[in-house]
């Protein structure tokens, strides 16, 4: 799914799942020392993911939190 869909917007997928998250109204702080990584984490505002295409992200979910505190229960 995440391949078709960065092919599709024409984005790689940390782009793809970066943008998801905005528009899940989460904020991501992407980290990188690499300067390509960097401009590639800032290319995610000249896109938009329709509707439909967050939702199949959406079903990816499998259930398991993420914490930065401490290490989810599943690892």
């Amino acid at each position: 799914l995440m391949i078709n869909l960065a092919e599709k917007y024409n984005k790689t997928i940390a782009q793809v799942v970066l943008r998801w998250h905005i528009q899940k109204g989460v904020i991501p702080i992407p980290k990188s020392s690499n300067e390509n990584r960097i401009k590639e984490n800032i290319g995610v505002f000249d896109f938009e993911i329709s509707t439909e295409d967050i939702i199949k992200i959406d079903l990816l979910n499998e259930g398991y939190d993420v914490s930065v505190s401490k290490p989810p229960m599943n690892t």
